[in-house]
């Protein structure tokens, strides 16, 4: 027979909550109401014993077996229910096969709980069998709300699909109809209709609230200076305030937007793509926070543009794309140069700034001044390449300290008919950084001026291809001090390259002290490091790891230092040289001038070369002295392993012989 609780289960499979509340059929309750009828028919049948108790139940045996009888009024409510005798009359036991067979039972709730924790009675127990048909006292006030019978444990009501009732849910006076089942109290009529309702206003307000608050969202989303009046053809500056009041950031629309006023923008910027400003003749437009724009010319016009980001705004404020001012990459014929300018003038000296530039070629036939801590950052040598037409012009140069310049490349225009012989880059102040640049056919590819000191040059690849070798010429002319060279290669075709890799001293007018170069590896028919004394003083400088390797052509010495004028050289250290064999010389001292070349130490050298000179002293002026040979200088393959020519003193050569170094002073 089917059972009340599989009639009135919370779920439509028994014990899965994700299987959905079940709805109660009628068909299944008149099943059970009639299995229900069936067994009263039979109890009645058979004389209708009924007990008040479980135990005078227990106490009368006296019964044949498959007797049944009921037990009515027990305060244990399990042993309330439908028995049947087990053994022979006199003998054995009763056993309890169904629960009370009422369709319903009526309860009473006399306000003897809470509105919200009911207290009923019934005169008949109450079991998961039965419907059982309670009236409400008073209205609820708070959700969920529980129900006692007969002082039993408090039982949760539950609405049909098995939810807490609402607030109001159950009201004074109303009648409900459910069934136990286990801890909750599973109601058959559902709570009243209005506190229903109002939940479901409650919830239609919310849903609207939300859908005004999305479609505010989205007017926000779309909306630009263009929904606040701005325009084309008039001034837009009032628009731009209104926005940026409104909203905290101002956006730009596609097409242009005029501003024919000085103003200030202190809140974030997005352009939309194919946005731009459109600055009137003598209007400025100051500009204090971050800029959000694809790839494209944002800023126009006459006017000027200052990009005086404050310290609040951080670090991606002072990054910009070099097409936001209208330099692209692409053509060969039109010059990139003033438009890169205007970005670099547009970030002023106030604070640091980055120009990043896309992969492909920038014309270039004018040069650009960098404002302080400006960077010009590509996206990778051999990507982001400056073609250079012409000559007698920096490419770029320093006008302020700490300027930056990596990932980018320098190459001739086709349309240059000789050796270039200005620089690429130019440093005349502080603490600036060259990295990662590849620089191609030029004679006096970098100059770092008197100016330029602690300066920093990295992984730079230089490279002569056409160009006849030029004299007096230098891939890296140091005029500064302080300055560190790390990472410099070089390659040639037929003989091209300048008279120096790398040049110290050479033309400067102050004195120049503690350069550092290390790790230079080359190929061209040039000194790879020179050293020049010319008329100032150059001292305390570091010369490690150079490498010439050699190949077409000879190059004159791997080291060089020299003296001219009043000029002089002291201080430095050489170490670990390797010198291919088509070099003439490997290291040379040359003292032509006035001054003092003197205090040198080489170690760990070299060379392969069974011609020539290896270490060469030449002195025709001034003084040569305190030189020291170290032990681990290998030329001895050389036709002249040490050559002089002049006069010197206190030249000190350590030479291995049967494990015991010998030092010859000369």
């Amino acid at each position: 027979m089917v059972t009340a609780n599989e009639v009135f289960r919370d779920y439509e499979t028994d014990g899965i909550p994700s299987s959905g509340a079940h709805e109660v059929k009628k068909s299944d309750v008149r099943r059970l109401l009639t299995g229900y009828e069936g067994i009263i028919n039979a109890f009645l049948s058979d004389g209708g014993l009924i007990y008040t108790s479980k135990a005078s139940l227990d106490a009368d045996l006296a019964h044949d077996a498959h007797s049944s009888a009921w037990v009515i009024g027990d305060p244990v409510s399990a042993n309330n229910g439908v028995y049947m005798k087990i053994g022979a009359s006199g003998a054995g036991s009763w056993t309890r096969v169904a629960d009370l067979p009422f369709s319903f039972i009526v309860a009473s709730d006399a306000g003897a709980g809470t509105p919200n924790a009911i207290q009923a009675t019934t005169s008949i127990p109450v079991s998961s069998s039965a419907l059982v048909w309670a009236n409400i006292f008073e209205n609820n006030t708070a959700s969920p709300v529980t129900i006692s019978f007969n002082g039993g444990s408090a039982l949760t009501i539950k609405t049909n699909p098995g939810n807490d009732v609402a607030v109001g849910g159950l009201t004074a006076g109303m009648i409900v109809m459910g069934i136990v089942t286990g801890s909750t109290f599973r109601l058959v009529s559902d709570q009243a209709s209005a506190a229903v309702l109002a939940a479901a206003e409650a919830a239609q307000a919310a849903a609207e609230d939300a859908a005004d608050r999305a479609e505010a969202a989205a007017a926000t989303a779309l909306a630009t200076v263009a929904t606040y009046g701005g325009s084309s053809s008039s001034d837009s500056s009032a628009a731009i305030a209104a926005m940026a009041s409104a909203l905290g950031f101002v956006r730009f629309g596609a097409g242009s937007t005029l501003v024919d006023a000085s103003i200030t923008i202190d809140v974030p910027i997005e352009f939309q793509m194919g946005a731009y400003i459109t600055a009137a003749a003598t209007r400025t437009v100051t500009i204090t926070e971050v800029i959000d724009s694809p790839k494209q010319h944002i800023f126009r016009g006459d006017g000027s543009f200052i990009l005086a980001n404050d310290s609040d705004s951080g670090e991606p404020a002072r990054q910009v794309h070099a097409s936001w001012f209208g330099a692209f990459p692409g053509s060969n014929t039109v010059d990139q140069a003033p438009a890169i300018q205007k970005a670099f003038t547009a970030m002023g000296n106030s604070r640091e700034s980055k120009v990043e530039f896309d992969i492909g070629n920038y014309t270039m036939m004018t040069g650009v001044t960098l404002t302080r801590g400006g960077w010009v950052m590509g996206s990778g040598n051999r990507r982001t390449v400056f073609l250079v037409k012409g000559d007698g012009f920096d490419v770029f140069a320093t006008g302020h300290t700490a300027c930056r310049f990596s990932d980018i490349q320098f190459e001739n225009h086709p349309d240059n008919v000789s050796a270039r012989t200005s620089p690429f880059i130019r440093i005349d102040h502080d603490f600036c950084v060259i990295e990662n640049v590849f620089a191609q056919e030029a004679f006096n590819q970098i100059i770092v001026g008197e100016s330029g000191n602690n300066c920093a040059i990295r992984e730079l690849n230089m490279v002569w291809r056409t160009y006849p070798f030029t004299a007096g010429s230098a891939g890296i002319l140091v005029r500064g001090s302080g300055c560190n060279i790390s990472g410099v290669y070089s390659n040639y075709s037929s003989g091209g390259g300048p008279e120096s890799l790398i040049a110290v001293g050479k033309g400067a007018s102050g004195n120049v002290s503690a350069p550092r170069i290390n790790n230079v590896s080359y190929i061209c028919a040039s000194t790879g490091v020179l050293v020049h004394g010319d008329s100032i003083i150059v001292s305390r400088g570091q010369i490690n790891d150079i490498n010439y390797r050699g190949a077409t052509g000879n190059a004159p010495q791997a080291v060089k230092f020299l003296t001219t004028g009043s000029g002089g050289i002291f201080g430095f250290s050489v170490d670990d040289v390797t010198i291919n064999g088509t070099a003439t010389a490997d290291i040379t001292f040359q003292c032509n001038g006035s001054g003092d070349l003197k205090q040198i130490t080489v170690d760990n050298v070299f060379s392969s070369g069974t011609t020539g000179n290896g270490i060469e002293f030449i002195r025709t002026a001034g003084a040569l002295s305190d030189i020291v040979i170290g032990a681990t200088v290998n030329v001895r393959l050389r036709a002249t392993p040490v050559f002089f020519s002049g006069s010197n003193s206190g030249i000190r050569i350590d030479r291995e012989r049967d494990e015991h170094p010998t030092a010859f002073v000369c």
